[in-house]
């Protein structure tokens, strides 16, 4: 089985789902829509609309299902990089999967994510063995 590499975007009102092989090519991509989750009560948030579209957005990928899965438990690492403080997507995943990801590298300041904060966090991840590195550069 070649390399592959699942990107997973859990966004405001859908869930992206990406498999990118060794050479970065794309070979399969999917979406699936969500509705706003903070109907629960002010300042709650249902989780239950995010799984069902993480779950609908993997089973989207059409055949290469059982690699997303092969592939996370066959990963000598994951880690999860999200701009969440309490890494839900993390959760997500475990909930519908039963995997639950190695390390995680939250980013809770609302900014995106520049390259370099990625490498530097990974980089950390890699070489301590942390389970939680945040990202938290202040420059623009």
């Amino acid at each position: 089985m070649d390399d592959l590499y699942l990107g997973i975007d859990l966004g405001t009102s859908a869930t992206k789902a990406v498999l990118v092989d060794g050479a970065g090519r794309v070979v399969a991509r999917s979406s699936a829509a969500h509705s706003d989750s903070r109907t629960a009560s002010p300042g709650r948030v249902d989780p239950g609309p995010w799984g069902r579209s993480l779950t609908e957005a993997c089973a989207a990928l059409g055949p290469r299902v059982a690699e997303v899965t092969a592939v996370l438990k066959r990963a000598k690492r994951t880690i999860l990089v999200e701009n969440n403080y309490t890494c839900q997507l993390g959760g997500i995943i475990r909930e519908q999967t039963g995997i639950s990801l190695d390390h995680e590298v939250p980013k809770y300041d609302g900014r995106p994510f520049s390259q370099e904060e990625i490498v530097e966090a990974l980089t950390k991840v890699v070489e301590t063995g942390e389970k939680r590195v945040f990202i938290s550069h202040l420059s623009a």
